[in-house]
C-alpha cells in the first residue's frame, strides 16, 4: 500500500485530497469529453457532401428559430405551436453535430428526423393546422428537410457513414 504522507523537517505534509483516484477520474472524464468533441464534432477529413448536410441543417434550424421568434411576437401559444411543428428539425441540427462518429445509427437517425419533419410539414399543410407565420414558411421547411434527405442519400454521404473509420 502506498502512503501519500511526506515528512519534511519533522512536519507531516498530508495531501488536501485524501483519495487521489477521484481527482484522476475527473481529469480523465474531462479529457474524454475533449477527445469526443475533437473526434465527433470537429472532423477535418469529412467529405464536402457531409459538410453540406451539416450546413443545410444549421440553416434549417436558423429558419425555424426565426419562425419561432415571429410566433413569440404574437403570443406564447403561437410560439409553442411553432416549436412543436419544427421539433424534428431542431433535434436534427443537434444530430448533425455528431456526424464525425461515422456510425450507421447517426445516419439512420438523421434520415428519420428529416423524414419526420417532412411528414409533419405536409400534415400541417394538408390539415390546415394553424401555422402562425404562414404556409410559405412551412413549405420552406419541407423543402429544406427534403434537401437534407437528398444530400444524405448521395454516395459520398452514405460512404462516410457505411465504411469503418480508418
Amino acid at each position: 500500500m502506498v502512503s501519500n504522507v511526506a515528512v519534511v523537517d519533522e512536519v507531516k505534509v498530508v495531501p488536501a485530497v485524501g483519495d487521489l483516484s477521484k481527482v484522476r477520474r475527473m481529469v480523465d472524464a474531462s479529457t474524454t469529453v475533449r477527445q469526443f468533441f475533437r473526434f465527433a464534432v470537429v472532423t477535418s477529413n469529412m467529405p464536402d457532401a457531409v459538410r453540406r448536410v451539416r450546413l443545410a441543417a444549421w440553416f434549417l434550424v436558423a429558419f425555424t428559430l426565426g419562425h419561432f421568434l415571429l410566433g413569440l411576437l404574437d403570443n406564447v401559444e403561437s410560439a409553442s405551436a411553432s416549436s412543436a411543428e419544427f421539433f424534428a428539425s431542431w433535434v436534427l441540427a443537434a444530430n448533425v453535430l455528431i456526424f464525425g462518429l461515422r456510425e450507421l445509427w447517426v445516419w439512420v437517425t438523421a434520415v428519420m428526423l428529416a423524414s419526420v419533419q417532412i411528414f409533419i410539414g405536409i400534415f400541417t399543410l394538408l390539415t390546415g393546422l394553424p401555422s402562425q407565420v404562414g404556409a410559405l414558411s412551412v413549405l420552406a421547411v419541407i423543402l429544406g428537410a427534403a434537401a437534407i434527405l437528398a444530400l444524405l442519400f448521395r454516395s459520398a454521404s452514405t460512404g462516410w457513414f457505411f465504411r469503418k473509420a480508418a
